[in-house]
C-alpha cells in the first residue's frame, strides 16, 4: 500500500534522525580515539561528507551508514556505490580547496557501519579504513 505524504515525511524524518544519531555515535568514538573532528555533515556542490577528522598527518573523510533491524541492507555496505564514492571524492577535493592549509595531509576515505537495535542502542558493526581507492575515481 502506498504511503500518504505525511507518512512519507514521518518515515524520512525517522531516517534522518537515525542517521544523525549514528553519525554522533561515530563522532564520539573517533574523538575518544584522539581524532580531531574538522567537520560534520559538511556540504558543498558535490554533496555531503558525514564526518571529517584529522589523525596526525591524515585527513579522514568518513561516510557513516546507520541501519536498524528492519532494514534489508542491514549493515549499510550496499549504499557505498561507485557514484557515491565519486561524490565523496569530489566533495573532499572541495573541502581541501577551501582549507588549503590541509593540502599536504594524506587523504583517506573510511566507512563506518552502525547498527541500531530495537531499543535504540547503537553499536559499531564495522569500521573500514581506506574503504576505497581514489586512483580510479579521478
Amino acid at each position: 500500500m502506498a504511503r500518504s505524504l505525511s507518512q512519507s515525511r514521518s518515515h524520512l524524518s525517522k531516517q534522518y534522525k537515525t542517521g544523525w544519531q549514528g553519525e554522533a555515535f561515530v563522532e564520539k568514538l573517533l574523538t575518544q580515539n584522539g581524532w580531531q573532528i574538522l567537520g560534520q555533515r559538511w556540504r558543498c556542490k558535490s554533496g555531503e561528507i558525514d564526518l571529517i577528522a584529522r589523525d596526525r598527518q591524515t585527513i579522514i573523510f568518513v561516510e557513516v551508514k546507520t541501519r536498524s533491524d528492519r532494514n534489508l541492507d542491514h549493515n549499510g555496505s550496499l549504499a557505498i556505490t561507485l557514484p557515491k564514492q565519486k561524490r565523496l571524492y569530489q566533495a573532499a577535493l572541495e573541502f581541501i580547496a577551501q582549507n588549503q592549509e590541509l593540502g599536504d595531509y594524506i587523504l583517506r576515505f573510511d566507512v563506518a557501519l552502525v547498527h541500531k537495535n530495537q531499543n535504540d542502542q547503537f553499536r559499531l558493526y564495522s569500521y573500514i579504513e581506506s574503504a576505497f581507492s581514489t586512483t580510479t575515481l579521478a
